[in-house]
């Protein structure tokens, strides 16, 4: 989008000038992106950049333009409101794919539901091992899906961004309270 700031009426007296001007963006823009995965033949990329270009029309056929362009980061708009998430399972514990040992619960508690890049998530995960079979570990980690299609075709990548894994859990175990889990992601 093209704008008129200022029409000199063809004559600008020398020194330096200042010119306000304000603008507002589209409701629905994209944010900044820029994203790549694979190699070879399955290589895949994209991005969203945008910039402002700031020109100065200069009259004459041998006059070129004076012109700057600077980048610009578009924040997208949340798509949901910020908020704790609670997430909640109970599992049985079988031996032998038959034989029941009793049950798991686990309760994952992660402070909001939006981060940014660099940012730490801090996780508390309540476990209830009610069952007479030890859990080796505690695993705690962070996925990207990225789904990318053009010209009719649709490619979809799951990546484990961070992960983080802790000592296991005793049989009958139970870890609430003060003494939860606490994770955290970096």
């Amino acid at each position: 989008v093209r704008v008129l700031l200022h029409n000199f009426n063809g004559f600008v007296l020398p020194g330096q000038y200042s010119i306000p001007f304000e603008f507002q963006l589209p409701l629905g823009l994209p944010g900044t992106f820029s994203g790549h995965h694979g190699a070879g033949s399955t290589a895949a990329s994209g991005s969203i950049a945008y910039s402002l270009l700031t020109e100065v029309d200069v009259k004459g056929v041998f006059s070129p333009n004076i012109r700057t362009l600077s980048p610009l980061v578009v924040n997208e708009v949340l798509s949901q409101a910020v908020e704790t998430i609670l997430s909640k399972d109970v599992d049985p514990i079988n031996f032998c794919c038959c034989c029941n040992k009793g049950n798991a619960e686990i309760e994952m508690l992660a402070n909001k539901n939006c981060y940014v890049p660099g940012e730490q998530a801090e996780v508390v995960c309540a476990i209830k091992n009610n069952s007479d079979k030890a859990f080796c570990r505690v695993v705690v980690s962070l996925h990207r899906s990225m789904t990318l299609s053009a010209q009719g075709h649709v490619h979809r990548v799951v990546d484990t961004m961070s992960r983080n894994q802790y000592s296991g859990i005793v049989p009958r175990a139970v870890h609430i309270g003060e003494t939860a889990l606490k994770l955290t992601l970096p």
